[in-house]
């Protein structure tokens, strides 16, 4: 999972572990800006998540995670490449009914026309069902 605003980014990654090696006792998460050869900002985690903030606006970061157990430190994953948005974003939850759910990230100055366009979307699958 993955939030983003215009200073912050909230990684939550899945807490795999191979049952052969000793438990992961922490991460190790690395981030720079992307492209730079500048050295990794280390932070050191216990849970599989973290939100890192006082990043710049509309940069990309490069993100590395790495498990740490009594062995060591494991390979980091893939990288991931993550922009941080022009401004300030905000996260809304649409439910609909009990079977339809979505989330989505908007800029706060486009909501209202977004949350127009989804109930007018609502009231013609309803009118559709009706017919």
């Amino acid at each position: 999972m993955l939030a983003v605003t215009f200073d912050e980014v909230k990684l939550v990654w899945n807490a795999t572990g191979n049952a052969t090696t000793a438990p992961i006792k922490s991460y190790l998460v690395l981030y720079r800006v992307n492209g730079s050869s500048s050295d990794y900002v280390e932070v050191s985690v216990l849970k599989p998540e973290i939100v890192i903030s006082g990043l710049n606006a509309h940069t990309a970061y490069e993100f590395r995670v790495h498990a740490v157990s009594d062995v060591g430190r494991s390979l980091s994953a893939a990288a991931v490449v993550v922009s941080t948005s022009r401004t300030g974003t905000s996260s809304y939850h649409v439910k609909w009914n009990s079977d339809v759910k979505t989330r989505f990230s908007l800029q706060p100055a486009i909501v209202l026309p977004v949350i127009k366009t989804l109930l007018l979307l609502k009231q013609t699958l309803i009118t559709m069902a009706q017919a």
